[in-house]
């Protein structure tokens, strides 16, 4: 098409200013052939790529149709002899008034829009569905086109005096253009040394099975290849398979429009790869296995040795509480005054909170054993007990649990302890107040403040009880804090705490 313009072109400079009629006239006559054989090349390209070309072969189809188009030109060109296509009398030479339109020039017209109207009807037919709604832009394009020609050819409107030649190859050039835009019409010729230096070895077939491109790596097939190709590949999109004298050469079949593409991939270094790395899974499948088995082992171990060390723990605890227990069983004041009855009272009840302590880390180890977790509710309940007790002896005490996360045994064992010790030296104190909270100290830990409040009570920084605690926390891996004046003592313990399921919950996850 671009040489068939440029051709055109050149005849309107050639012929342009001619002097005599006949020349002249012969270089106007050819404006007739680029005109007639654009229409021809365009539906020629329809043809090939399209849909009808399955059903139509080229090789009838393309003979007939630039047939028809050198008769058409052949009589325009003769229109001297014959004046069936123009009427021009000799007088009023080529260019000037008196050009006349016969019959010959409406049929040669309606040859090239039947061209035209194919051409885009091809292509319409062959698009996606979703694409044929933009085939009305090429029709609008056209269709203008066509207007204008009438027009021209009728003086109407002052339309003669347009450049015919500019306008038409306009028309065409916007048309053809829309169709590569739009892919109605691939144009394959910047991409043609692309497609042949690919690294693949891959041929594109006609339907017959005729080689019509291909890739610089594609060897020779065997004979039978081609043949499985296109009976594997009927009615499917796409296929592959091999042949026995090959079996590390896997072929891939795709259909496309007007044939089908061949690929043929080595894969016999692929396969070993596959075996090597089947090997390799179960290696590490097997290691994975015994890694589980080892984890499962270590987690069960570290599981028992927190029991043992739990036992451990609150059976020293026990043996401590009875000792103490004993002693101030034995060393019961025997008179009947007043201060005697106030102090074995205390020393009673003194008891009786060491065995409800020894009761609860009883219930400590049977918990550990049984992988139970204090949630928020059962840490509420005992802290709320102990705080009851001592209200009962006048202790003016209150406890708040926050928290929203669970503990295990061995960790609330540690803030039982540490409440015990603050409500057992409360006893010892006069006009005690102790205050308790236990909440979130941060993601991963849990911790428990524990304020004593009593006019009697002397400067901590010397103190063996709380140093004596500081280090029985620090073997249960727990974090001890504390600050204090003269009649005040605060603690802050922390220790991790196991996730909860829902806030408030009582499972561990």
């Amino acid at each position: 098409m671009a040489l068939m313009f440029l051709f055109w072109q050149f005849v309107i400079m050639v012929g342009h200013d001619m002097p005599h009629v006949t020349p002249s006239g012969f270089f106007w006559y050819l404006h007739f052939v680029p005109a007639l054989f654009t229409p021809a090349v365009l539906l020629m390209c329809a043809l090939r790529v399209g849909t009808p070309g399955r059903l139509l072969p080229l090789g009838f189809a393309e003979p007939i149709l630039y047939l028809i188009t050198g008769l058409c030109c052949l009589l325009v060109l003769t229109n001297h002899a014959h004046q069936m296509v123009f009427s021009v009398e000799p007088a009023d030479g080529v260019y000037q008034g008196g050009l006349g339109l016969e019959l010959g020039y409406w049929v040669i017209l309606g040859w090239a829009s039947i061209m035209y109207a194919a051409y885009v009807a091809v292509l319409a037919s062959s698009s996606h569905r979703k694409m044929r709604y933009s085939i009305g832009l090429v029709c609008i394009v056209f269709a203008v086109g066509l207007t204008y020609v009438v027009c021209a050819a009728l003086r109407v409107g002052g339309l003669y005096s347009v450049p015919l030649t500019l306008a038409y190859e306009l028309m065409v050039v916007i048309g053809v253009e829309i169709c590569l835009a739009l892919g109605f019409l691939p144009s394959f010729t910047r991409y043609a040394e692309m497609f042949r230096s690919l690294p693949v070895d891959l041929g594109v077939f006609s339907r017959s099975g005729v080689l019509g491109q291909s890739t610089d790596s594609f060897g020779p097939m065997d004979p039978e290849v081609v043949p499985l190709a296109m009976g594997n590949l009927r009615g499917l999109d796409s296929t592959e398979f091999r042949i026995n004298q090959k079996p590390g050469v896997l072929y891939r079949v795709y259909r496309v429009l007007g044939g089908f593409v061949l690929a043929s991939e080595r894969t016999s270094g692929i396969e070993a790869q596959r075996d090597e790395l089947e090997r390799q899974y179960q290696v590490l499948g097997r290691n994975i296995e015994a890694l589980e088995r080892t984890n499962s082992i270590a987690e069960r171990l570290a599981r028992q040795k927190k029991e043992y060390e739990l036992l451990d723990d609150v059976g020293r605890s026990l043996d401590a509480t009875v000792l103490r227990i004993c002693a101030l069983l034995e060393d019961l004041p025997d008179d009947d005054t007043q201060e005697g009855l106030i102090e074995r009272q205390r020393r009673l009840f003194i008891s009786k909170m060491l065995v409800a302590y020894c009761k609860r880390k009883g219930g400590l180890i049977i918990s550990g054993q049984s992988g139970d977790d204090y949630d928020r509710e059962r840490m509420r309940l005992i802290i709320g007990e102990v705080a009851s007790d001592l209200r009962t002896t006048g202790v003016e005490c209150e406890s708040m649990v926050v928290t929203s996360r669970s503990l295990p045994a061995q960790s609330f064992s540690t803030l039982y302890d540490c409440l015990y010790d603050a409500a057992l030296l409360s006893l010892e104190l006069d006009d005690p107040v102790l205050m308790t909270y236990l909440g979130d100290a941060d993601e991963s830990l849990v911790e428990m403040r524990v304020v004593l409040e009593s006019p009697n009570l002397r400067d901590t920084h010397d103190n063996p009880v709380l140093d004596a605690f500081r280090e029985k926390l620090a073997s249960h891996g727990a974090t001890c804090s504390h600050d204090g004046e003269e009649g005040r003592i605060a603690i802050a313990v922390r220790v991790p705490h196991v996730p909860a399921t829902a806030e408030g919950g009582g499972e561990a996850w």
